[in-house]
């Protein structure tokens, strides 16, 4: 049990594998939301998406790409925001398993099963409108993860870049799709 804990207190050392940058990016969005009219965002101070012991350096590198993001998509960072910003990080253990068939034989053949086991690491986001205090717009990169990896800081960068360019595909579309609409 503490082996886990040790490993998902290095949550963002695990977040997103080594050299990759295909994060897989998932979101959706409320129907019904006019997201122009939000102008400003507070990210939620809380622990729980945050584990216990872990380096506290990647919480701030987290809040600081995201406020990045925001700031630049002109967002003003305030107290009594319109929207309200949670995050967490995830990672599950998962499984792939592979079985390769030798058929050189007619009658024999030779079977060989390999299973990798992994890890997949998910920062996620939550938008919430203050005044419904409900969730607006969720999101997630999602990638195999490692113990090791170099560039923390440039790996969240992207990952939190791309949520938020993803965000921006979707007020996009949104907003095309209620001039169709109209």
């Amino acid at each position: 049990m503490n082996n886990i804990k040790i490993s998902t207190t290095l949550f963002l050392a695990i977040l997103i594998m080594g050299c990759s940058s295909s994060y897989r990016i998932a979101s959706d969005m409320e129907s019904g939301i006019d997201f122009s009219r939000y102008n400003s965002f507070q990210i939620t101070n809380h622990e729980h998406g945050f584990a216990l012991g872990a380096n506290p350096i990647n919480k701030q590198r987290i809040e600081r790409a995201i406020i990045k993001e925001l700031t630049n998509m002109g967002y003003k960072e305030k107290d009594n925001a319109d929207l309200e910003l949670a995050w967490f990080v995830k990672v599950n253990s998962k499984e792939q398993v592979s079985v390769y068939r030798d058929y050189y034989g007619r009658w024999n053949s030779s079977e060989r099963v390999d299973i990798y086991q992994y890890k997949q690491g998910a920062l996620v986001i939550d938008l919430i409108d203050k005044k419904t205090n409900e969730v607006v717009w969720h999101a997630s990169a999602t990638d195999k993860v490692d113990d090791e990896m170099p560039d923390v800081e440039k790996k969240i960068n992207e990952a939190v870049r791309d949520i938020f360019i993803k965000y921006r595909k979707d007020i996009q579309f949104k907003k095309m799709d209620g001039i169709a609409l109209k």
